[in-house]
């Protein structure tokens, strides 16, 4: 960061920042989910959806579509 202010860049202001930073980070998280969930095979995905069930229920470990508590 000094060597920025040295350099006399200009960065873009904090909220900016953030919000690119929060993007990236889905981005990057979602390649991961989506190269890790590819290596599953059926068997395992079949054991793991049995894991999620809770009382005769899915339970989501907080908000957002796709995401579940694992319980077993």
């Amino acid at each position: 960061m000094e060597d920025l202010v040295r350099a006399q860049c200009e960065l873009p202001g904090y909220m900016t920042l953030n919000e690119l930073t929060k993007k990236i980070r889905t981005e990057v998280n979602r390649a991961f989910f989506t190269l890790v969930a590819g290596r599953v095979d059926a068997v395992a995905r079949a054991r793991l959806a049995r894991m999620m069930v809770v009382a005769g229920h899915l339970e989501p470990s907080h908000p957002g579509p796709g995401r579940f508590l694992l319980r077993g």
